[in-house]
Order: C-alpha cells, then sequence, then structure tokens
C-alpha cells in the first residue's frame, strides 16, 4: 500500500498514524521480533513475509525489530513486585546470544515466585551463573528493591549448592530450603542403567506423590530394596538428599504438587 504524506518543512507537523520513515506496521515488526526470538531466522522470517503478505520485509529489519520489544522485555524485569510470594525457585539457564557472528551460550540466573494460589512467576532473569554467590546475592538484593516482601517467603527450593543455600538462608532468615526434585531425579537417573531407569522412576514417584512423610520414607525403602546393588549410586544420590526433598510435608496439602511437579521443569 503507498501513502501519500505532507511535508512540512518548518516541523510542527507530527503523523499520528503512520510514524515517520516506517515502511513496516509496528504490530508486524513486533511479531516478527517474537518469531525471530523463538528460533526461526532472519531470512526465514524474509521468505514468510514475501510469501504471506506479497511484500518482502528484509533481513535488517526484522533485526531491527527487536529494538521495539527490548525496551518493553526491559521493564516488565525490572517490574515492581506487588504480590507475596511464598516460594521461589532459584536455578540457572544458558540462553543463545549472537555476537559477531558466532552463537554463544551465556549463563543466567533465573527465579521463579510461587505466589498464594500456588502460580509460578518469572521474577528475574539476570547474567550469571547459580555457582556464582556475588551474582545471586545481587539478584535477591534486586529483588528486595523492587518490592519483594522477604517476611514472605518460607521455602527456598534449589539444588545442592552449599553456597547458594547458605546465602539464601542469609538473606531469607525465616524461610527452609528445599532440593529440587527434578534436579535430584535427574542426578539419580543419570547413575542408573537403561535397563532399571523405567523401575527406579516408578519407584521414585512414590516416594515424590506420597500422602504423607512417613510414607514417602517407606516408599524409599521400598525402592532402596527393589534396586539393591544393580543401582546402589543412584540410590545413594537420592539418599544424600532425601531429607531435604521432603520438607514440602512441611506445609499444606495444597502446596505440595507446585513444589513436586514436573510441571516446573528443571530451566535450560
Amino acid at each position: 500500500m503507498t501513502i501519500r504524506t505532507p511535508k512540512d518543512r518548518k516541523g510542527p507537523f507530527e503523523r499520528a498514524v503512520v510514524p515517520a520513515y516506517e515502511r513496516t506496521d509496528p504490530r508486524l515488526k513486533t511479531d516478527m521480533a517474537v518469531l525471530h526470538l523463538a528460533g526461526l531466522s532472519t531470512r526465514t522470517l524474509a521468505m514468510i513475509s514475501r510469501r504471506l503478505l506479497g511484500v518482502e520485509v528484509s533481513k535488517d529489519t526484522i533485526s531491527s525489530s527487536l529494538d521495539l520489544i527490548a525496551g518493553e522485555a526491559g521493564r516488565w524485569l525490572t517490574r515492581p513486585i506487588t504480590k507475596p510470594y511464598w516460594a521461589l525457585y532459584i536455578d540457572g539457564t544458558n540462553f543463545k546470544i549472537q555476537r559477531r557472528g558466532s552463537t554463544e551460550r551465556e549463563p543466567s540466573l533465573v527465579v521463579l515466585g510461587v505466589d498464594e494460589n500456588n502460580f509460578r512467576s518469572i521474577l528475574a532473569i539476570e547474567p550469571g551463573s547459580k555457582d556464582n554467590v556475588d551474582a545471586c546475592r545481587a539478584v535477591f538484593s534486586e529483588l528486595k528493591k523492587r518490592g519483594l516482601n522477604t517476611k514472605s517467603v518460607r521455602l527456598g527450593i534449589m539444588d545442592g549448592l552449599p553456597g547458594l543455600e547458605k546465602l539464601f538462608k542469609e538473606e531469607f532468615p525465616q524461610a527452609l530450603t528445599q532440593r529440587y526434585w527434578a534436579h535430584s531425579m535427574s542426578n539419580a537417573i543419570a547413575k542408573t542403567s537403561a535397563r532399571l531407569r523405567d523401575a527406579f522412576k516408578l519407584l521414585a514417584h512414590k516416594i515424590m506423590y506420597a500422602s504423607s512423610e512417613n510414607n514417602a520414607r517407606q516408599a524409599f525403602l521400598e525402592l532402596r530394596e527393589v534396586m539393591g546393588n544393580d543401582a546402589a549410586r543412584a540410590v545413594k544420590c537420592l539418599a544424600k538428599d532425601l531429607d531435604s526433598l521432603l520438607v514440602h510435608y512441611r506445609f499444606d496439602r495444597k502446596c505440595w504438587p507446585v513444589l513436586v511437579s514436573p510441571a516446573c521443569p528443571r530451566l535450560g
């Protein structure tokens, strides 16, 4: 579509419909940016735009469209925290970053919050590794500045890094800590032979979803007896974290699913 616009040499005229020098609908550019972040290359998106719209959007336009959502994403990641969160998931992941024509993986620290309705929300995504205590401390400090109520945090779910658990208890002295079931299961399964993995998972799930802590411990004894020496390393791996894994039984029953459910998988 060709649009004729008046020219104003003195400058008081402002376009209210089509931004100056804009050749593509900003809404379309936003959609392109989201698709690009989802993994579609600029070349693929340019080809799709030609076939669907009849006009090819250049690769450079698609790349620059990321600027449209960068500001909004930044504001969202630094938004005030007005809702109380009773549990925090702390984990790490890696994002693919384009630098000088090559793709690198950059570690990032991610914090998920669980609210009073047991809904999970991303509270922070910051460059850094969960192995880096200083990076974790900086993230916790920023969450507090944004309004996180530390008194409402009753539980932190994380892996077995001693430094991270110690730091969390310093930052949230009223909260308990729990091992992340997904991490412990992943570590244990990695130490199990392929022929025993299905049986191990089935028995481990009896521990995860037991109706009480006592039943969970009985289920662990059953797993250890059935697996025997064939999966001794995997059983030992699970036994090491068992007390921490069962911390969710100290909370109301309605909270258990959100703390052990695979619906909240390991990030990354």
